[in-house]
């Protein structure tokens, strides 16, 4: 477990733009990798876009639109994917990886997350960028849970 950053001091994170921006700690993402060919998996939640190859694994990628988790049919077109960022975590002994879609994906400077009261269950505290703009700070462990994520 990471410590807080002292107010003022900043950390790097990957910024990625699915319907809202989202980031996490640089050291938390494995991999940027181009938007892979998906395989749709019937009967799933709106939020999986699909599965795809990711060497020897399986890596589900998910969408975060909004606060919801709803999403038109013609959003999750892969036409409008530019990149998967690929996150890993430890859940029962085994490693996951997960792919989140990306519109857009950078690299930015950022404060110490604050909390938020209009944030989303899985991302609860907010990142101030170097930009002025602001990310909701993904927790991916949160993330697995309110998704249901199974091991794959």
């Amino acid at each position: 477990m990471q410590l807080p950053l002292m107010p003022g001091s900043e950390a790097r994170y990957c910024v990625w733009r699915s319907g809202h921006e989202f980031c996490l700690p640089l050291e938390q993402v494995t991999e940027i990798i181009p938007f892979p060919q998906l395989t749709v998996v019937p009967r799933t939640p709106p939020f999986l876009l699909g599965i795809a190859e990711y060497g020897r694994t399986v890596l589900p990628v998910i969408y975060l639109a909004d606060q919801n988790l709803v999403r038109a049919a013609e959003e999750a077109a892969p036409r409008r994917w530019r990149a998967v960022v690929i996150a890993t975590a430890e859940r029962a002994g085994k490693v996951l990886r997960l792919g989140f879609a990306a519109e857009q994906v950078e690299t930015a400077a950022g404060s110490a997350p604050l909390a938020a009261a209009d944030a989303p269950s899985f991302a609860p505290r907010v990142v101030k960028l170097e930009s002025g703009r602001s990310a909701n700070l993904l927790n991916i462990a949160t993330v697995i849970e309110v998704f249901c994520i199974p091991p794959l």
